[in-house]
């Protein structure tokens, strides 16, 4: 026993075509779906292994917070957990080696330790350059802006120069979080947060009916 309907177009078809190709939908549906996974967890599989490097203490001020005692210069002894990731381990089975760090770590001393970090737009900045002048700060001008969260940013990037370099881009810098002090922190991260439920493709999984 057959039936038939009768689309929009005033076409007719019958009822066992219409039940096919249901079927063949949702077939490739799943197909769609299990290749996404498989995709999925190879790209997501992968190591990471942190390090927590001091910075030193460093002086700054967010010249524009005019609601703000943060707008004078005031300074903190500054650290940073770094995160670094890899697909694949070294040969001594390492994310990073981290006893080939020296380099890096001079970098962030040199950036950081005894030092005061002004905006490029600080108004002040002609005094700064004064006093740097006359020797009384080791002045250092941050394009993007001071702070935590700025600061972040820079040993993000200059995380992700060195590493690329030492590891011949095996390796990537994906996060770093900067303390002032215990009660206060910044993050920056390349990091995209997952679905709530990574099995599943960003598409609904259901049956397909015409």
């Amino acid at each position: 026993r057959h039936y038939t309907t009768t689309s929009g177009w005033g076409i007719k078809k019958p009822g066992r075509s219409r039940v096919a190709l249901s079927s063949l939908c949702n077939y490739l549906i799943q197909t769609v779906e299990s290749i996404y996974i498989l995709y999925y967890n190879n790209s997501m599989s992968k190591f990471q292994s942190t390090k927590i490097l001091e910075l030193g203490s460093c002086a700054f001020r967010q010249p524009h917070a005019s609601h703000s005692h943060c707008r004078f210069i005031h300074g903190y002894k500054l650290s940073a957990k770094f995160w670094f990731e890899a697909k694949e381990l070294d040969e001594n089975n390492w994310v990073v080696d981290f006893g080939g760090m020296g380099d890096f770590k001079k970098i962030l001393r040199d950036q950081f330790d005894h030092t005061t970090c002004i905006a490029a737009d600080d108004p002040a900045s002609d005094i700064f350059q004064k006093l740097a002048e006359a020797d009384a700060c080791d002045l250092r001008i941050m394009p993007d802006g001071t702070g935590v969260e700025r600061i972040a940013e820079w040993c993000y990037k200059a995380a992700n120069r060195f590493i690329a370099g030492q590891t011949n881009n095996r390796c990537q810098c994906v996060k770093v979080e900067v303390f002032e002090h215990e009660n206060n922190s910044a993050v920056y991260t390349s990091e995209i947060a997952p679905s709530k439920d990574l099995t599943r493709p960003p598409f609904a999984k259901q049956e397909l009916k015409l």
